[in-house]
């Protein structure tokens, strides 16, 4: 079991009474450039589905620190993750997670069978998104890929 440690921030507002039963759908921040495209689809599913858009984004903390301590300060991550929510005009909640390995901190975080959007750039070789995203399907996950220019 990954070690993982949560921040919430921007919780979307949720409608008249306590829960929501809505469908959700799962955008994967990996970096500022990737998350926007994902970010506008994953607005364009919401908006047929009429489901809610939730943005995890796990940020590895290395091995010789704890979790709980990383190496780059949370505040950090907040500001990018509203800043890349603020340039798509899209209503979400978004969670911080400090982990050791991400794709193992997402499979252990997400619910099964999870609809998840990332924004991936092609290279000729195999980028950490690509990883992610193959991990996120054998694990049972939806994954749709939203192509960076």
């Amino acid at each position: 079991m990954p070690q993982v440690m949560e921040t919430v921030l921007n919780p979307a507002p949720l409608p008249a009474g306590d829960r929501d039963c809505r469908r959700k759908i799962y955008v994967i921040f990996t970096c500022h450039e990737n998350t926007i495209p994902a970010l506008r689809i994953a607005g364009a599913l919401a908006e047929r589905w009429n489901a809610r858009i939730v943005v995890i984004a796990p940020k590895p903390v290395p091995f010789p620190r704890d979790v709980a301590d990383p190496d780059v300060a949370t505040e950090f991550h907040e500001r990018e993750l509203t800043e890349s929510l603020r340039q798509c005009c899209v209503e979400a909640s978004v969670t911080v997670f400090l982990c050791r390995n991400r794709a193992e901190a997402l499979v252990a975080i997400l619910p099964p069978h999870s609809v998840v959007v990332l924004g991936v750039r092609r290279r000729w070789w195999r980028t950490a998104e690509e990883h992610i995203a193959t991990t996120m399907r054998r694990a049972g996950h939806d994954v749709v890929i939203a192509p960076v220019e």
